[in-house]
């Protein structure tokens, strides 16, 4: 019986998460630091953020290990950012992507944050 509900809770999961994108941010410090945001189904690559969807992701940010937080600035393709060399030390690179409500219409075809009456 308990292999039955592990069956059942692993395929539910992995058809959850077959339907989602995947975010994900990573960073290289070398003349600068750049650093990009990934999103999509073609990790670790990154690819251009559909125009709609790019409102949905706060600008990556760097926190120091003082605490104190830089936001990069976007250059170039949208999932892009850039600030300068960074000096040695500890960091985090920071990364958002606000939830957004997706909604489906008969045909199949998906719309980001509006209702059927909207459309």
């Amino acid at each position: 019986m308990i292999n039955k509900i592990l069956a059942a809770l692993l395929a539910f999961a992995t058809l959850n998460v077959a339907q989602a994108h995947d975010f994900w941010v990573f960073g290289e410090n070398s003349d600068k630091f750049r650093a990009d945001i990934g999103y999509g189904h073609n990790f670790p690559h990154q690819e251009i953020i559909p125009k709609d969807e790019a409102k949905s992701f706060i600008p990556l940010a760097i926190i120091s290990k003082d605490g104190v937080k830089t936001e990069l600035i976007q250059i170039g393709e949208n999932y892009r950012y850039e600030e300068e060399k960074l000096k040695k030390g500890s960091y985090i690179l920071a990364g958002e992507y606000k939830s957004t409500f997706w909604s489906k219409d008969a045909n199949g075809k998906w719309y980001m944050d509006k209702t059927q009456k909207i459309r």
